[in-house]
């Protein structure tokens, strides 16, 4: 009887007005109650009739990373900007709702390496979180209307 979403871009109009062409008739959309919420009137061009449709703007979660590495043969000052670049990639790469992985972290950092099978690095530390002063070592699930958002500045990457 009714659909909620949840819907990253666009101009509010224009998506109010995509979903009123789009869901059925007497279907209600459900504008959220969270932070985001959205309800935008639509004149139907045959009738004059308002409708009033209902849908959420992603909230933006920061996410934070403190990742400490030790150098090997071919290790360089530049693998540690890669590795912030990399693990910045793969946070906003991530869509609306998706748990954020922990082990994703190791795996996208080793990324940077050109063959595995010499390691430039070892990563020695890893804690991540939603706050500035990351302590968790579990994947943080987000909610429905929640996606991640990495940025340079919240990803600290040293070696020791």
């Amino acid at each position: 009887h009714s659909v909620s979403m949840v819907v990253e871009g666009g101009l509010d109009l224009n998506v109010a007005t995509a979903i009123y062409q789009k869901r059925g008739l007497g279907v209600y959309t459900n504008p959220d109650s969270t932070a985001g919420s959205t309800s935008v009137p639509v004149t139907d061009a045959n009738t004059g009739t308002i409708t009033t449709i209902g849908f959420q703007r992603p909230t933006y979660v920061p996410i934070y990373a403190t990742m400490v590495i030790h150098g090997l043969a071919g290790y360089t000052t530049a693998t540690l900007a890669a590795i912030q670049t990399a693990i910045v990639a793969y946070l906003n790469g991530l869509q609306i709702g998706e748990t954020v992985t922990y082990s994703a972290f190791y795996a996208v950092a080793s990324s940077v390496m050109p063959n595995i099978l010499t390691p430039q690095f070892s990563i020695t530390s890893l804690f991540t979180g939603i706050t500035s002063s990351p302590y968790g070592t579990t994947d943080i699930t987000l909610s429905y209307y929640q996606v991640a958002q990495g940025t340079l500045a919240n990803i600290i990457v040293t070696e020791a």
